[in-house]
């Protein structure tokens, strides 16, 4: 939680202007996640923090829902969400291969961004 506090601060020169939304979600093997999503701003920003990630991504192009990642093409994590559902991948730089990494992610929470 402090480290999420302090990324938070961080990013308050980008939070300025920004509606800011939280959400929880629950994992298959019973991870929990929070995600801060920073919204009305371009791009927006989501900050993941749990089972021992702690992340903060931007928004790019997706055909459906919400899709998060790091800077392009170096790997990093990937926050994928649609609706209640959502799946955290960790995506390779080299092959550009996303990987799951936490699936199954339920939303314990409503009102996130990427719902369709």
């Amino acid at each position: 939680m402090i480290a999420r506090t302090a990324l938070a601060a961080a990013l308050v020169p980008f939070a300025a202007s920004a509606e800011i939304i939280e959400a929880e979600y629950l994992c298959e093997g019973s991870a929990t996640l929070s995600a801060l999503y920073l919204t009305e701003r371009d791009p927006q920003i989501v900050v993941i923090d749990g089972d021992g990630v702690l992340a903060a991504l931007r928004a790019v192009p997706a055909a459906s829902g919400a899709r998060y990642e790091g800077a392009p093409g170096q790997g990093g994590y990937v926050w994928w969400s649609k609706g209640d559902e959502a799946t955290l991948y960790w995506a390779d730089g080299e092959t550009g291969i996303d990987e799951p990494f936490l699936t199954g992610c339920i939303a314990l929470a409503a009102d996130r961004p990427g719902q369709d």
